[in-house]
C-alpha cells in the first residue's frame, strides 16, 4: 500500500464493492441512520406531556433530549477506535443491544432524573451503529462516491423524522408517552437483524491493539489537521443549529402556534421533505462539482435560512405561514452540509475512519447538546430564541468552513 510518509492519507483506492451487495449494503447502514433520529424525533410531540405526567418543568424534559445528545457525542469517542481495533460489526452488534436496554429503561422510568439517566444510557448505545455505518462507508467507498454513498444513506435514514413525530403523536394518543420508548426498542431488534447480515469490510491487517496511549494520540493527530478540524468545527457549529431545531420546534409550533401534538408530525414532516429533496440534489450536484463547494453552498442555504427566521420571529406575531419554510429550508440543508462534511473529514485519514468519524459525530452531538440548552436557556414563550441559535450558529458553521477548508485546486 502506497502512502504518504508521516501521514495517515493514502492513495490506495477503498475496497470497492467485493461480493457484498451494494443495495443491501446500503438500506442496512440507512436503517442503522434512522436510529437517532427516531429517538429524537419520536418523542418530540410527548415532551409537553411527560412534564405534566413526571411532574417536572419542561426544562427538565429538554434536559433528557441534551442527555441524549451527551451520550450520543461521548459514546462516539469509545465507540469509533473500538470499531478500528476490533472492526465495524462487531461493536455495531454491542451497541445495538445496548440501544435496546436503554429504550425499555425509558419506557419504565418514574422520574424525571431516572428518565434523564435511562436517556443518556440509550444515547450510548444508539451512537455505535451510524458512526460505525460512516467508517464502513469509508471502507468502501473513494471520497467522491462516498460523499454520494453518505447521501443515499440518509435519505433513508430521513425517513425516520419525516415519520417519527406522526407515529410518536399517535402512539400518544392510543397508548401514552412509554409506549413510545418500547417502539423504538423494537426497532433497535430490527436493526440488530440488519447488522448481522453485514460482513465486516475493516480487514484484520489494518487493525492494532487497544491501547489508551493510542486512543488518545489518535485524537490528538486528528485535531492537528487543519481541514479535519475545518469539517470538525463546521460540523459541531451546524449539529448545535440543527439540535436547536429539533430542541425548539415542538415548544414553537405546539406551545406558541397551537398546533395539536398529531398535527405537529406534518409540520415536523415539511422539514424532512426538503431535507429528502436536497439530498436528492446532493447526490447529482458531487457528480459534477467538488464536494466543498457543495458544503460551503448548504451552509450559506442554512445561515441565510437562519438569519431571515430570526428576523421574522422577532416581528410581532411572527407569521406561521412565513417562518415555517425558512425553518424547513434550514433543515433542508443538512443535507448538503452532514454528507460532505463527513465524507471530507474520513477522506482525510482513511486508516483511523472509526475514530475519525468518532470525534466528528462526538463534536456534533456535543454542541448540539449546548445548542439545544441554549434554546431552553433563552426560551421567552415566542420563537425568536430557537431562530436566533439557529441562525447564529448557521453563520458560525460557515464562517469555520471558509477559514478553514479551502477548496482543493484540481489539475
Amino acid at each position: 500500500m502506497q502512502q504518504i510518509p508521516g501521514s495517515d492519507r493514502s492513495t490506495e483506492r477503498p475496497a470497492g464493492f467485493v461480493g457484498i451487495n451494494r443495495s443491501l449494503f446500503v438500506f442496512v447502514l440507512g436503517l442503522q441512520s434512522m436510529i437517532a433520529p427516531l429517538s429524537t424525533d419520536m418523542y418530540l410531540p410527548a415532551t409537553p406531556g411527560i412534564a405534566t405526567d413526571l411532574g417536572v418543568s419542561p426544562a427538565t424534559v429538554v434536559a433528557t433530549l441534551s442527555a441524549f445528545f451527551f451520550g450520543f457525542g461521548a459514546g462516539q469517542l469509545l465507540w469509533g477506535p473500538l470499531g478500528d481495533h476490533f472492526g465495524r460489526r462487531g461493536p455495531m452488534i454491542v451497541g445495538t443491544l445496548l440501544y435496546i436496554a436503554g429504550s425499555i429503561a425509558c419506557a419504565f422510568a418514574a422520574t424525571g432524573t431516572t428518565l434523564i439517566a435511562a436517556r443518556f444510557a440509550e444515547a450510548l448505545g444508539a451512537c455505535a451503529p451510524p458512526v460505525l455505518a460512516q467508517a464502513m462507508i469509508r471502507d468502501r467507498f473513494e471520497r467522491r462516491e462516498a460523499a454520494g454513498v453518505l447521501s443515499l444513506m440518509m435519505l433513508i435514514g430521513n425517513l425516520a423524522p419525516l415519520v417519527a413525530p406522526t407515529i410518536g403523536g399517535l402512539v400518544l394518543l392510543w397508548f401514552g408517552w412509554r409506549i413510545i420508548f418500547l417502539v423504538l426498542a423494537g426497532f433497535g431488534v430490527v436493526s440488530l437483524l440488519g447488522v448481522l447480515t453485514l460482513p465486516e469490510t475493516f480487514p484484520r491487517h489494518g487493525r492494532a491493539a487497544p491501547r489508551r496511549r493510542d486512543m488518545v494520540l489518535g485524537y490528538v493527530s486528528l485535531l492537528a489537521d487543519r481541514r479535519y478540524l475545518g469539517y470538525l468545527l463546521t460540523m459541531g457549529a451546524f449539529g448545535g443549529a440543527f439540535f436547536a431545531w429539533l430542541a425548539g420546534a415542538p415548544f414553537v409550533f405546539i406551545q406558541y402556534y397551537r398546533i395539536s401534538p398529531q398535527m405537529f408530525g406534518l409540520f415536523f414532516a415539511g422539514g424532512i421533505v426538503f431535507m429528502m429533496a436536497a439530498n436528492l440534489l446532493n447526490t447529482l450536484l458531487v457528480r459534477r462539482f467538488d464536494p466543498d463547494l457543495v458544503l460551503k453552498a448548504g451552509l450559506f442555504l442554512a445561515a441565510l435560512a437562519g438569519g431571515t427566521a430570526m428576523v421574522v420571529a422577532r416581528a410581532p406575531e411572527g407569521r406561521l405561514w412565513l417562518l415555517a419554510p425558512l425553518l424547513w429550508s434550514f433543515v433542508g440543508s443538512a443535507s448538503l452540509v452532514s454528507g460532505n462534511a463527513t465524507a471530507g473529514a474520513l477522506a482525510e485519514f482513511p486508516h483511523k475512519a472509526g475514530t475519525a468519524a468518532a470525534l466528528l459525530g462526538a463534536v456534533r452531538a456535543g454542541v448540539g447538546a449546548a445548542g439545544g440548552l441554549l434554546v431552553g436557556i433563552l426560551a421567552d414563550g415566542t420563537p425568536f430564541p430557537t431562530a436566533a441559535v439557529i441562525g447564529g450558529l448557521s453563520a458560525l458553521g460557515l464562517a469555520f468552513n471558509l477559514l478553514l477548508v479551502p477548496v482543493r485546486r484540481h489539475g
